[in-house]
């Protein structure tokens, strides 16, 4: 049910399911379902650009080695994808690893779903013909699934297209004017998804729709897609382009806030998933779920990250993150 409430778009009716259906598998210790509902739920979260609560899943289920190989190929992309558009390094390792895991199913679904992946990260790079023949393979092994990409002038097909677990590949179309790319984002706003509409709003030449599209892409840090809109302002002639964010050294800076992270009287401070499990009588899947709640609550990817936004968020007393966790486990 949550897997066709998210295909159908309807995700706050999906989201009732899914406190529902993860408290089942907790409950009768149902792994490979929890697995599934996890990676949905990433899937999810990687499209309505709540990019850090996605990445805290993604990180939650990549430490699990146990997760099957099909479990494991969502999340390895969904994480690559934020990355990429993050302008982060790193993502090729994983979609290499998802393309190997595919390539061992040998099922079209997945090589498509990944591989799509990888046409998104080369067309962010820049490198057109490297994305173009990836997308060639795509289509031979999707067996008739119709796949589009704007960047690429793929043929116009604004129907959703479903893929293997409720990933949804919406088309986007190279919009000749800019009415039609202000109602294209105007529909993908309807439906929550940020990062589309930003999309959309570059394929014009209209630059007021360009500076906005550029606007959206900055807010959601979607670094490596604003480049390329810059690119596009540039080759247009177009002045005062924003620049982008800067980047600086705050690595001394976040080494000592974890440090004091790391020696604030925390509950379960250094306790394993175990353990913890074993101090409030609850599976160890369950203290996952709900670490994962948290990672995303405060935007961070790893337990000393965590730490660290608590201490900016002056969540450092034992009583004040007791009840965040409260809070955190009883929304789940």
């Amino acid at each position: 049910m949550y897997w066709m409430y998210c295909g159908d778009l309807r995700n706050q009716e999906g989201e009732q399911i899914y406190d529902q259906a993860m408290a089942y598998c907790d409950v009768h210790d149902i792994g490979t379902s929890a697995n599934c509902l996890l990676a949905e739920r990433a899937g999810v979260f990687e499209k309505l650009g709540r990019w850090d609560e996605c990445v805290s899943i993604t990180h939650t289920m990549l430490e699990e080695r146990s997760v099957s190989p099909a479990n494991r190929i969502q999340p390895l992309c969904y994480q690559a994808k934020v990355m990429a558009r993050r302008g982060q390094d790193g993502y090729w390792p994983h979609l290499d690893e998802a393309m190997h895991l595919a390539i061992g199913l040998d099922e079209p679904e997945w090589l498509s779903f990944v591989g799509l992946a990888q046409v998104e990260a080369y067309w962010l790079e820049g490198r057109l013909d490297a994305a173009r023949a990836e997308l060639d393979r795509v289509r031979d092994a999707s067996a008739g699934v119709l796949v589009h990409l704007s960047a690429l002038d793929s043929p116009v097909d604004p129907t959703p297209h479903r893929d293997h677990g409720a990933q949804l590949i919406l088309s986007r179309s190279r919009h000749r004017s800019a009415g039609d790319a202000a109602h294209a984002a105007e529909l993908w706003d309807r439906l929550g998804y940020r990062y589309e509409a930003a999309l959309a709003l570059l394929d014009t030449k209209d630059e007021a729709l360009l500076r906005e599209s550029l606007t959206r892409l900055s807010d959601l840090g979607a670094e490596a897609a604003a480049r390329l809109v810059r690119r596009t302002m540039r080759d247009l002639g177009i002045r005062s382009i924003p620049a982008g964010a800067r980047t600086h050294d705050s690595g001394a800076s976040s080494r000592s806030d974890e440090t004091r992270a790391g020696n604030s009287p925390t509950p379960f401070q250094g306790q394993s998933n175990e353990e913890i499990s074993a101090s409030l009588f609850i599976s160890v899947r369950t203290v996952e779920h709900h670490v994962s709640a948290i990672l995303g609550k405060l935007g961070a990817t790893t337990r000393k990250g965590a730490a660290s936004e608590a201490l900016k968020l002056g969540l450092t007393h034992s009583d004040r993150v007791s009840a965040s966790v409260s809070r955190a486990t009883k929304t789940r």
